[in-house]
This record gives structure tokens, sequence and C-alpha cells, in this order.
């Protein structure tokens, strides 16, 4: 086998940390595949090997929870296939997964030792689509939301109601989740308040859902 060198860059990188700066207005950042589908192994169709999941899930939340505590924008992205009539997965009609598809055996598998599928990947509605729940946002607070609507997330995706009223400043809003998931059912329970200085709203819902 070909021996493979590597470069240490370590130096050039140091420089290049010293002279790149970002501000954060004008900075986003987008996650790709940090979904259920790839790093969950209950139902990940495309799985990554389970330390490899962890590793990548601590590393995304690590960089995203200073993202948010500097209020630079997070952009999760997943592609999602339709089932098409006659087709099945609308990821089918690409000529490299549909050749893949086909060239899979029980040993030759896109990530090795793991069982995955193309033609079941990412299906819209199914459990793997949902962002993996420790790199969703679960709280938002802004000194300047005098006037502005506000929306939670719960980690699984359940979006809480907005705020009742416009929140002024000295206002709070919180919302909490538990969620449960097996197979194609996921259970909730959800809790949200809005608070202020003499009076307090408070809601919450529990329901199953069934992704199909």
């Amino acid at each position: 086998m070909e021996s493979v060198e590597i470069v240490d860059r370590s130096s050039l990188m140091k420089g290049l940390y010293r002279e790149l700066s970002l501000r954060a207005e004008e900075t986003a950042i987008v996650t790709i595949d940090m979904h259920r589908g790839h790093l969950d192994m209950d139902v990940a169709t495309m799985p990554a090997k389970p330390d490899d999941a962890k590793r990548v899930i601590a590393n995304a939340r690590e960089a995203l929870d200073v993202a948010r505590k500097a209020r630079i924008p997070v952009i999760h992205v997943v592609l999602v296939y339709r089932r098409l009539p006659g087709i099945g997965s609308e990821g089918m009609r690409s000529h490299f997964w549909k050749a893949l598809h086909a060239a899979q055996a029980e040993t030759d598998r896109l990530t090795p030792g793991r069982k995955s599928t193309v033609r079941e990947h990412n299906i819209e509605g199914s459990p793997g689509t949902q962002i993996i729940p420790d790199v969703q946002f679960g709280y938002r607070r802004s000194e300047s939301a005098r006037g502005m609507p506000v929306t939670l997330v719960a980690q699984d995706g359940t979006a809480f109601a907005g705020n009742r009223i416009d929140l002024p400043q000295g206002n709070a809003f919180v919302g909490a989740s538990l969620t449960a998931h097996k197979g194609r059912w996921t259970g909730f329970v959800t809790y949200r308040g809005q608070f202020g200085s003499s009076w307090q709203d408070n809601g919450g819902t529990i329901g199953v859902r069934l992704a199909f």
C-alpha cells in the first residue's frame, strides 16, 4: 500500500487565526447533515460510526453555543427526499445514488461495518430528517426585544407558542421540553412561560407524533 505523507501546517494555521477576524453582525454559521439520519444510531439510515457521531455532536454543540452567545445566527440545512410514484425515493433519480444503492452488499456499505440505505435515507417526514436534539436551540434573549415577536423551539424541533404580547425589556420568555423517541413515534411534553414584573402567563402541551 502506498504511504501518505502528512504535512504539519500548524504554524500556518496559527498565523491565519492571528490575522482572521469575524464580525458577529456579518457572520452566520451553517450546519449541514446534523440530523438523526446520520447521527442517531436508533433511526439513522446512513449512520456514522457511533464514536464519530458522539464526537461530531459534542464539537458542534460547543461551537454553536459560542455562536449563540455572540448572537451569531445558526442555520441548519438538511436535504430531504420526497417519495415519487413509480420511483420511490426522489434520491433514486440521481444516477450516482441509484448506482451506489445497486452496488451495496452486506460487506460493502457506504459506512463500513454499518448497515445503511440510500433508498430510505432522508425521506420527507421521517425521524431521520430531524435535527439532532443536542445542537438545537432552546432559549433566546434579546436586550432590544421591545416590540419583537419571539418564538422558542425545543431541542427536537417542537415549536412553543409565541409570546402572547410583544416582549418588552425587563420581561422573560422561557420554555422546556421533554421528548422520547421510539422508531417512528415521538412523545413530548412542553412548557412555556412568559413573566413580567407583576404578571405571568403559563401554558403547556402533551402529545404524540407519528412519522409516516
